[in-house]
C-alpha cells in the first residue's frame, strides 16, 4: 500500500510569506497550475482513496489532480489533517515566526504532540482503507507525518507548496520512499519533448521526480 501526501497549492498568504493555519484561504492561479502541474506524478497510478484536509486550499488542490488524472472517486474530508492552529501566531510573517526559539509558548499555539496525535489518528484511517490513497493536506501536517515516519526529520524542514510524500506500508511498517517537489514537474513539462526522445513519460517522470532522501534539497 502506498500513501501520497501532498501539500496544497499556492495561496495569497503563502506568495506575502504569511503564517497561515486554520484560515481558509483558497488557491491563487499560481497555486492551481502547481497542482495541474504535478497532476502528471499519478499518471499510470491505481489510487482507489482520496483524502483531504477540509480547508479549501488542501480540497480545491485535490480536485484538480482528479481532474487532470480522470479519478472519480468522491473526496473523504478528515479534520485530522487541519493545518496547526498557530494561534497568535497566526498572519504573522514567515522570517517573524522562524525566528522565535520556541513558538509552543506563544498563546494558543498548538503544541507538537497534539498536532501529531490528531494527524496520526486521521492517518490510522487511511492506512486502514489497506488501499493506495492521496491525501492533500498542510506543510505542519506534513511535517507531522515525517517526523513519526523518520525520525531522522523535525519541524525545521521547509516543504514547498505541492511537495509530496511517497510513503509505503509494508506489512505495518511505514517506508518514507521518496520526496518530491514541483520543480522537477514545471521542468517535465518543459522538456516533455526530450523526455520522449529518451523514453517513456512514465520512466523518466520516475527518474526525475523520484529523489534519493540523501540528496533532497528544499527549494
Amino acid at each position: 500500500m502506498k500513501i501520497y501526501v501532498v501539500r496544497h497549492g499556492e495561496t495569497d498568504w503563502n506568495n506575502m510569506h504569511l503564517v497561515q493555519g486554520l484560515i481558509n484561504n483558497p488557491l491563487n492561479e499560481k497555486g492551481r497550475e502547481q497542482a495541474k502541474n504535478i497532476s502528471c506524478f499519478f499518471k499510470g497510478k491505481s489510487i482507489k482513496n482520496f483524502y483531504s484536509s477540509p480547508l479549501d486550499r488542501a480540497v480545491e488542490t485535490l480536485e484538480i489532480i482528479k481532474k487532470e488524472n480522470n479519478f472519480t472517486s468522491s473526496t473523504i474530508t478528515l479534520d485530522g489533517f487541519k493545518e496547526r492552529d498557530f494561534g497568535s501566531l497566526e498572519g504573522a510573517q514567515v522570517k517573524d515566526f522562524l525566528n522565535i526559539k520556541n513558538p509552543e509558548n506563544e498563546p494558543k499555539y498548538e503544541k507538537n504532540v497534539d498536532l501529531e496525535k490528531r494527524v496520526m489518528e486521521a492517518f490510522e484511517i487511511v492506512l486502514a482503507s489497506g488501499e493506495d490513497s492521496i491525501i492533500t493536506a498542510h506543510a505542519h501536517v506534513l511535517k507531522a507525518i515525517l517526523v513519526n515516519v523518520d525520525s531522522t526529520f523535525n519541524y525545521s524542514y521547509m516543504l514547498k507548496n505541492c511537495a509530496i510524500l511517497c510513503i509505503e506500508n509494508r506489512k505495518g511498517q511505514l517506508i518514507l520512499e521518496k520526496i518530491s517537489w514541483p520543480f522537477f514537474y514545471n521542468f517535465m513539462i518543459a522538456s516533455i519533448s526530450i523526455f520522449d526522445s529518451i523514453g517513456s513519460f512514465e520512466t523518466s517522470t520516475n527518474v526525475l521526480a523520484g529523489i534519493s532522501l540523501k540528496f533532497i534539497i528544499f527549494l
